[in-house]
């Protein structure tokens, strides 16, 4: 069985920490690549590679447009976007799937669909 690829923005923060050490207890994922701050993203981000960004509001949007020019599928927890931020993540999100939840925890979402 293929592992799926991914690439984890926001690496040295607590929830970045904590995917890569998920990650690395499941066969199913391989990491390919991860990087924060002053971390080149050009040659970190892996065309196919699925990217997993806690990082911050203010560079998500470039993230999500350099995901949608390599074809990399997001998922962002990252929070506190302005409208001009979430419209250039929405932009991307016509090119590539991004699933964005300002929260993951499975109760809060509950009450989102709620």
């Amino acid at each position: 069985m293929n592992s799926t690829k991914i690439v984890v923005s926001g690496a040295k923060g607590k929830m970045g920490q904590t995917i890569l050490a998920c990650a690395n207890e499941d066969s199913q994922l391989e990491v390919v690549g991860k990087f924060d701050l002053g971390d080149s993203v050009e040659e970190t981000v892996k065309t196919g590679s699925t990217i997993i960004d806690f990082s911050s509001h203010a560079f998500t949007p470039t993230l999500a447009a350099h995901a949608a020019r390599k074809g990399c599928p997001m998922v962002i927890g990252t929070t506190g976007f302005t409208d001009q931020e979430r419209n250039e993540i929405v932009k991307a999100s016509k090119t590539i799937p991004i699933m964005l939840s300002p929260n993951m925890s499975v109760g809060v979402n509950v009450l989102f669909a709620m």
